[in-house]
């Protein structure tokens, strides 16, 4: 759950790694409505990203997964007139756990990506910039 200003919303991503599989989520804020599609698929490397306008913020983020050795994430937000970054590796076997402290500013933030390689796990992180807080869900799962 993700307070931006007088905002509010919620992000869930899952991927999968046979083929292609997107997964997209409505979301509501304030008076926007934004729908984000993420698609991975498993081979070589597939670049996706969506751009996205809350209400005077403006919300860039992409994503780049590649199933064998390291997958690479990349984020980069604007929340008001903060700006924060995001990079997560996860390694595709077993399960690897990336843990960022960063900070921005006057603002800090922790985020906490955990991925396994078989069926599917769920993994959250809360975020605090200034008086916001993100809510970060996102699964992920790899071929075995």
């Amino acid at each position: 759950m993700v307070g931006v200003e007088s905002c509010k919303h919620t992000v869930v991503v899952g991927t999968c790694s046979q083929p292609l599989e997107m997964e997209s989520s409505m979301v509501g804020v304030g008076s926007c409505r934004r729908m984000v599609v993420v698609g991975t698929c498993s081979k070589l490397l597939e670049m996706e990203s969506s751009m996205v306008e809350v209400e005077n913020c403006r919300r860039t983020v992409v994503g780049e997964t590649c199933i064998q050795p390291l997958a690479k994430e990349r984020s980069m937000v604007g929340v008001g007139n903060c700006r924060r970054t995001v990079v997560g590796e996860i390694c595709s076997q077993p399960l690897a756990k990336e843990s960022s402290m960063v900070g921005v500013g006057s603002c800090r933030r922790t985020v906490v990506v955990g991925t396994c390689s078989q069926p599917l796990e769920m993994e959250s992180s809360t975020v605090g910039v200034e008086n916001c807080r993100h809510m970060v869900v996102v699964g992920t799962c790899t071929l075995s």
